[in-house]
């Protein structure tokens, strides 16, 4: 976890960029402009990309057209993408079963279709782990995995803030839930 928790510093990251073989080839991000909140998540992207180093593109689109895009899965210079950006709800990565990306299945895998036999078959032996403690094990080897395969990179966590009247009740914290709310 260090890499993420750690100290930033672009330069290491440039130099390592170009000590893992980069040699300028065209990076294509999907931006879509007309979703806020992806747009700004791409915008940064595409930006901390430009400064370590990589050649990037941003491709921006409406929404549609970038869920098209994402479909190809050919190169860059047959009209694919490199890498796009999105957010999903803290509970749809609870754990190893649920977890789309850290999914090693190739094909049958999240966009980018990461293939990782090894990712798959921990994932596997999480399943069927007879305990609690062998799956806290196996998914803290999953986790190392994934930092070894990098299938996605986690950039951040969103804590949304949400404005209610103060007659409603019983809010539960996180994104806007409209169970358990009453009138006060």
């Amino acid at each position: 976890m260090e890499v993420l928790n750690g100290p930033r510093d672009l330069a290491v990251v440039k130099r390592a960029v170009a000590e893992a073989g980069y040699r300028g080839e065209k990076a294509v991000v999907p931006v879509p402009s007309d979703f806020p909140n992806l747009r700004a998540l791409a915008d940064v992207g595409v930006d901390m990309l430009g400064k370590i180093g990589i050649n990037v593109e941003a491709r921006y689109t409406d929404w549609g057209s970038m869920l098209q895009l994402l479909a190809k899965t050919e190169p860059v210079e047959q009209g694919g993408w490199s890498a796009f950006h999105t957010y999903w709800s803290g509970l749809d990565q609870f754990d190893p079963a649920v977890h789309v990306w850290i999914r090693g299945n190739g094909r049958a895998a999240g966009r980018g279709w990461p293939d990782s036999p090894r990712l798959e078959a921990m994932r596997d032996e999480w399943l069927f782990a007879g305990d609690v403690m062998a799956q806290k094990r196996i998914a803290a080897d999953i986790q190392t995995q994934a930092f070894v395969d990098v299938p996605y990179i986690p950039l951040g966590q969103i804590l949304p803030t949400w404005v209610y009247q103060r007659n409603v009740t019983d809010v539960l914290s996180g994104y806007a839930l409209f169970w358990n709310v009453r009138k006060g």
